[in-house]
């Protein structure tokens, strides 16, 4: 999975409801009627000789007190790696040569574990400190996703996917989540990068899908409405977890789950499609066998795509 494209589609997007999100005091600071400006890497200050792209996302943004700009410096790490103090201080310091701005540093963390992560890097030798630099982090692994169930903030219905969940609530967050984006009234595309996001990390098994249907059977009929109304408007236009273009006509027909109507030759074109664009070449073998499936073998592969499984747990029943 492609974390760090999911992650910076999203904030992108969404740059300033994640400062409302998680830092709502700096968040107020900030001139709206001048949207943020994102920086190019060689916008950077970053040393031409290092081969990996060293800083995700630079911002500047205005203050509404005054003609003052400033910089947020926001580094996700979906993977657990060494040395990130360092690593953030020395971010810090190249932005700063380049644009000797004020300079909010963030990091965004979204790998697992319960143990905090540290938050500022600190030289000394002997009786002298010489630095104490100190950097935010948000840190989805220790958040309770049950706190933000009624934040009217669309990065919100987005990364309570990737914050503490035990294995047996997935199917309640996922449905948490569509819950919360279906009454945000957001447009097509934000709507849907939003559901691409959260179908990508809490893709659900057979028995989890059947445990999400029953809780949105006992919602609230409002509740469950809207977000049977947005599921179904996403599906029939022929998205599938987000991904699913061309000639096939979904329908979800009041269940999560779907069903897609039409020939077998539409159905094979739309799963060789998806799964394509999903898995890329390590779907080679599958796509390979839709060719000798017959109709009822491809709408299986059609609904255990819906429920959210892995490429491993796929299977194609033989013609």
């Amino acid at each position: 999975m492609d974390h760090d494209r999911l992650f910076k589609e999203l904030l992108r997007t969404f740059f300033i409801e994640f400062l409302e999100l998680f830092f709502s005091t700096l968040a107020k600071r900030i001139d709206r009627a001048h949207p943020p400006v994102f920086l190019d890497k060689e916008d950077f200050g970053q040393d031409p000789s290092v081969s990996r792209r060293e800083m995700d996302m630079v911002v500047r943004l205005r203050l509404h007190d005054g003609d003052a700009h400033f910089l947020v410096h926001l580094e996700h790490e979906a993977q657990k790696r060494g040395d990130l103090p360092g690593r953030m201080f020395r971010y810090f310091s190249r932005i700063w040569d380049r644009h000797q701005l004020p300079i909010y540093p963030i990091a965004l963390l979204s790998f697992g574990g319960l143990k905090a992560q540290p938050q500022r890097f600190s030289l000394q030798f002997h009786d002298l400190a010489m630095l104490d630099f100190r950097y935010r982090t948000v840190q989805l692994s220790r958040m309770d996703w049950r706190s933000f169930l009624n934040s009217a903030n669309p990065v919100a219905s987005a990364l309570m996917a990737r914050m503490q969940i035990r294995e047996q609530d997935r199917p309640i967050v996922k449905l948490q989540c569509l819950r919360l984006l279906a009454t945000l009234r957001l447009d097509e595309r934000k709507c849907n990068l939003i559901a691409h996001f959260v179908y990508s990390y809490l893709r659900l098994n057979a028995d989890e899908m059947r445990i999400y249907q029953r809780n949105l059977e006992i919602m609230p009929q409002r509740e469950r409405q809207a977000i049977m109304q947005f599921t179904n408007e996403w599906k029939e236009e022929g998205r599938l977890e987000g991904r699913l273009e061309g000639r096939v006509e979904g329908r979800l027909e009041g269940r999560v789950e779907g069903r897609v109507e039409g020939r077998s030759e539409e159905l094979r074109d739309g799963l060789s499609l998806l799964l394509h664009r999903l898995y890329g070449e390590r779907a080679a073998g599958l796509i390979s066998r839709l060719a000798t499936s017959n109709l009822d073998a491809l709408r299986h592969l059609q609904q255990q795509l819906i429920a959210g499984a892995d490429l491993e747990q796929l299977t194609l029943p033989e013609a």
